[in-house]
């Protein structure tokens, strides 16, 4: 365990200590030595058409009389410190001294997005210490979008540490984050996304919304701090401060342990905090988790010990290594879903589960849309011991729902499960008459930011949008309008026998789903691949055909989407966008007919898979070393997910820059053509391919935009890559590949543009 591991004082002892340690009126001076720092930065306040940066600044600095922190720290003497990356000296309210450091920020900034809190609460100073922050987001794996910063030269024995944090309210996404301190265990915690009004609230554990933690009894001369969001939400700290204490944590270590041989009864004794609260664990020695004696032991609320026990230990003859004491484990175990195909279906629970009991299959009943009853053959843990997947005797029927009931589970701290213990699922449908299915995801490039109407310089109908591509190639183009004879003008003509359904909203944001014809003009923002995608795969298709785009900007393979076989292989966590994307899908086709009526009774197929992801794990080494391994579990596992062992999947891949690739983007592009090719990756022959989009390229000077991450907003480019996407999908749809012998799907973006798909 690490000595400087860190706890949060349960809400008692926190009330406790706030008794002890009460805010100081207007007249008093602290008795204790603080160092209190706002952070501020550059905001932006409109006023008619002037954007004014400068009113904006003023309105979240502190002044000097201003009395703002939380309970038990409110003080006068605030620092104000713009954020940006840099060293500040700091000065305690005392006098004494220490330096700030900000390493690492992906930006700062009001929290508004451009623009004030209201009025109310402009004067408030609480509320002005918690608009400005640094921000940190999920990033590529190395770091490079956290908020890290760190206090050195500290020179306080021991003190307790507050964080201030604020979260763009444009860009709250779920409101969560993780804060990590010198280099100890991940703190989970959820912010509140609302406007600051100045009212403070702690945040005691991951799920009760927020704005500042307390950490107490720390003793090390330096302080790091890394602070990260969970997806693109902008959250960071807007505020610190460090105040003097009585004492430091002692090291976590067992002093004393008494074994009685006769009865195995285990005493033991550390040295403890006054206020905390411990979990008295040992190691589970094939998984290497920690299997609790007891989740929640208060520490002695006087003495520099305490002691637990006598009891009964779960191994014969224990020495004082056999056990641990770190950190407790207040949280219950839920159960967050079930789904399943073929004889699989796999339960996934918040926490890791109790390998005797996860593993008997007489724990679950799985019964079937009607009543009757699936036997369950066998039970095993995959990835990890948070997901259960079970074996029935007999194949799970299609479009049908299966109701899966737990019995006796508990976790590795013998927590039963909290709330449900029964789950429902769907499977999925496979009628090949019904409505075809593509799933397209990835990150910003398949949300897309194709140009439809203005060119280079912002020029209506200029080159590099879809619009000058209409009017200069009205032989490739002209088919997309409603009026080819008047392409300056003509409105763009949409695909009625293609639909699509996206929720634009991050996860745990308000829905904002678009449905309707696929066309150019479905978002505001510019169009993605789904343009040219859909155009491919329509003209194929009798059926009707549905997209369903699940993606979302500034999202990595290596973490963000990272696969369940990729966490069992390589380590990591299942990558929550991965989940959602399955769950969005499940949404639409689960109420199908509510979502589509015209389709009401028809039955579905997932059809296909296409994916335009990469530039996140192209930002460092690691993460694109590890790009071929991560795309080819995705893949293994989408199919598995969705009950396709041959689902089709076509990629785009990462093609910016044209032929002139950087060392990391090269490896990336490299891996997305990899997996088409059978000689690397025989098991995906005939069933994946990928794109070459290098020569869909176009300079920033034939371009919209100076964007070299979204192919410089070019309108061609990114009808070009959806194309390619769909054509290369068909291909595969009418070569209905076996396993054996099936032709290789891999081919150059040119030969694809060139060749001409017939409708079945």
């Amino acid at each position: 365990m690490n000595d400087r591991r860190l706890f949060t004082l349960p809400r008692t002892a926190a009330l406790l200590l706030t008794l002890v340690m009460a805010a100081p009126s207007d007249a008093e001076r602290p008795a204790r030595d603080i160092f209190s720092v706002n952070f501020y930065a550059y905001g932006r306040q409109h006023e008619g058409d002037v954007w004014r940066e400068e009113s904006a600044q003023q309105t979240v600095r502190l002044e000097p009389d201003d009395v703002a922190g939380a309970e038990g720290f409110a003080t006068r003497g605030w620092q104000n410190v713009f954020a940006r990356i840099g060293t500040t000296a700091i000065a305690s309210s005392q006098g004494s001294s220490a330096n700030l450091r900000l390493i690492r920020q992906r930006n700062a900034g009001p929290r508004q997005f451009a623009r004030l809190r209201s009025a109310a609460s402009h004067h408030i100073p609480n509320a002005k210490m918690l608009e400005a922050k640094s921000n940190g987001t999920f990033d590529p794996g190395d770091g490079s979008l956290h908020s890290v910063f760190e206090v050195t030269d500290i020179p306080f024995a021991a003190y307790d540490f507050v964080i201030y944090l604020g979260i763009n309210q444009a860009q709250s996404g779920n409101g969560r984050g993780t804060i990590r301190i010198n280099g100890g265990p991940e703190r989970r915690f959820t912010m509140i996304t609302a406007e600051p009004d100045g009212t403070l609230v702690e945040i005691t554990d991951r799920t009760t919304p927020g704005n500042h933690i307390v950490f107490r009894g720390h003793s090390d001369p330096t302080l790091h701090v890394e602070i990260r969001g969970d997806g693109f939400n902008h959250l960071g700290p807007s505020g610190i401060q460090i105040i003097e204490a009585d004492r430091a944590r002692p090291p976590l270590e067992i002093t004393d342990m008494r074994h009685n041989p006769t009865t195995r009864e285990v005493t033991l004794t550390w040295r403890s905090f006054p206020g905390d609260t411990y979990g008295i664990y040992r190691m589970d020695e094939d998984e290497g988790l920690p299997v609790f004696i007891n989740p929640l032991v208060e520490a002695h609320p006087v003495a520099e010990s305490t002691t637990y026990g006598p009891f009964v230990s779960p191994v014969p003859n224990p020495g004082r290594d056999t056990f641990r004491v770190g950190q407790p484990d207040p949280y219950r175990p839920v159960l967050e879903r079930a789904w399943g195909n073929n004889r699989a279906i796999s339960v996934t629970f918040s926490k890791p589960m109790a390998r005797q009991v996860a593993l008997d299959p007489s724990n679950y009943v799985v019964t079937r849309q009607g009543g009757s009853r699936i036997a369950v053959e066998s039970a095993r843990f995959h990835p990890r011991r948070e997901t259960v997947v079970l074996t029935t005797a007999e194949p799970l029927a299609l479009d049908t729902v299966y109701t899966v009931t737990l019995n006796r589970l508990v976790d590795l701290a013998g927590y039963a499960i909290d709330g449900d213990t029964v789950a429902q699922f769907r499977t999925w449908d496979d009628n090949p008459d019904g409505v075809q299915v593509f799933i397209l995801s990835g990150q910003s490039n398949m949300v897309g930011r194709g140009s439809r109407e203005n060119g280079h310089g912002d020029v209506p109908g200029g080159i590099g949008s879809l619009r000058h591509m209409a009017v200069s190639d009205p032989a490739k183009y002209a088919r997309l309008l409603v009026d080819p004879g008047d392409p300056a003008n003509s409105p763009w003509r949409d695909r009625t026998d293609v639909r699509l359904w996206w929720n634009r909203a991050d996860i745990g944001g308000r829905a904002n789903i678009t449905k309707g014809y696929v066309g150019p003009d479905t978002t505001p923002t510019g169009f993605g691949p789904e343009y040219g995608f859909g155009w491919a795969v329509g003209e194929h298709f009798e059926q009707p055909v549905l997209l369903i785009k699940s993606c979302w900007g500034g999202k990595s393979l290596f973490r963000e989407f990272r696969p369940p076989r990729a966490v069992a292989a390589r380590g990591g966590e299942v990558g929550p966008y991965y989940v959602e994307m399955i769950a969005q899908v499940r949404q639409v086709l689960d109420h199908l007919d509510t979502e589509f009526p015209e389709w009401a009774g028809r039955g579905y197929r997932i059809a296909g898979f296409g994916w335009h992801q990469g530039w996140n794990d192209c930002m460092n080494e690691p993460t694109a070393a590890e790009y071929e391994a991560n795309l080819a579990d995705f893949i293994r596992d989408i199919r598995d997910e969705f009950g396709r062992p041959d689902l089709p999947v076509s990629i785009g891949a990462t093609g910016h820059g044209g032929f002139d690739q950087r060392p990391n983007f090269a490896t990336v592009l490299q891996a997305q053509l990899a997996v088409a090719d059978p000689r690397r990756h025989p098991e995906f022959a005939g069933t994946v391919f990928t794109a070459d989009t290098r020569p869909f390229w176009r300079d920033v000077s034939v371009s919209p935009r100076n964007d070299v991450s979204h192919w410089n907003q070019n309108g061609e480019s990114f009808f070009l890559i959806g194309e390619s996407m769909g054509r290369g999908m068909v291909e595969m749809l009418i070569n209905t590949p076996s396993r054996h012998g099936a032709r290789a799907a891999c081919c150059t973006a040119r030969e694809l543009a060139g060749s001409r798909i017939p409708a079945r």
